[in-house]
C-alpha cells in the first residue's frame, strides 16, 4: 500500500507541476482582452461543468476576430471578488479563456499539489 501512495502522491505532484506550468505559459502568451461582469450565477446543475451546485461569473468580451462574446467562468473562489458591472481582464488564446489573475493560474495547481504532498507523505512515512 506504500507503493501505491508513494505512486499516485508522485503522479499528482508531476501533474501539478506540469498544470502550473502549462497556466502560466497561457498566462503569459495569451492575448489580454478586457471583459464585464454581466451577471452572477448560483446553480444547482451546471451544463458547463457537468457538476452539483456551483457560483459562477457571466462575463461579456469583445473578441477581435469572433466579436462579442460571452464566457461563464466556473471558480467559485473567484465569485466573491467580483461584482455585477466590474471589469476584468481575461487571457484569451483560441476557444480558451481564463481571468488574468494569479489566484486563477494557481488555484487548480496547488489543490493538486496538496493531495500530491499528503498522499506521498503518507505513503512515504508507512501509515
Amino acid at each position: 500500500m506504500a507503493y501505491y501512495c508513494i505512486i499516485v502522491g508522485g503522479l499528482l505532484i508531476a501533474w501539478a507541476v506540469a498544470l502550473f506550468t502549462w497556466r502560466v505559459l497561457f498566462y503569459v502568451r495569451g492575448q489580454r482582452l478586457q471583459g464585464l461582469v454581466i451577471d452572477k450565477v448560483l446553480r444547482n446543475f451546471s451544463p458547463e461543468t457537468r457538476g452539483g451546485k456551483s457560483r459562477h461569473l457571466k462575463i461579456e468580451y469583445v473578441d477581435p476576430q469572433q466579436g462579442k462574446k460571452l464566457y461563464v467562468c466556473d471558480n467559485s473562489l473567484l465569485t466573491g471578488l467580483y461584482r455585477t458591472g466590474d471589469g476584468v481582464m481575461l487571457v484569451v488564446a483560441g476557444n480558451r479563456v481564463m481571468l488574468a489573475s494569479w489566484l486563477s493560474v494557481a488555484t487548480p495547481p496547488m489543490a493538486l499539489l496538496l493531495l500530491g504532498s499528503v498522499t506521498f507523505y503518507i505513503g512515504w512515512s508507512g501509515y
